[in-house]
């Protein structure tokens, strides 16, 4: 359950940082341009640049969702794996 936990933690970063850098560098492009020419006509027009801006984080909602089940996953295995070292330490104790 591990491995598993692992690459759906390690994928779902891997998708939100890629969501984030789209998303980002599309609004840094906006700004840059804007910054380098004030009153000139934007290159790329501002609801071409939501949406792609939108379609780029629509990569990192499932990345978020599979982060997510991967942290439970792990977390739940810690869990198990110190329900079982204490039950093995009373054991002990007991005997």
């Amino acid at each position: 359950m591990r491995p598993i936990a692992f690459i759906f933690v390690l994928g779902g970063a891997a998708m939100m940082l890629f969501a984030g850098y789209e998303a980002l560098s599309q609004l840094l492009g906006v700004y840059s341009q804007a910054l380098s020419d004030p009153l000139a006509d934007p290159a790329v027009d501002e609801k071409t640049t939501s949406v792609n801006m939108l379609r780029a984080l629509a990569w990192g909602a499932p990345g978020a969702v599979f982060f997510i089940i991967g942290m439970i996953m792990l977390k739940v295995g810690v869990a198990r794996r110190l329900a079982r070292a204490a039950a093995a330490a009373r054991a002990a104790r007991e005997a």
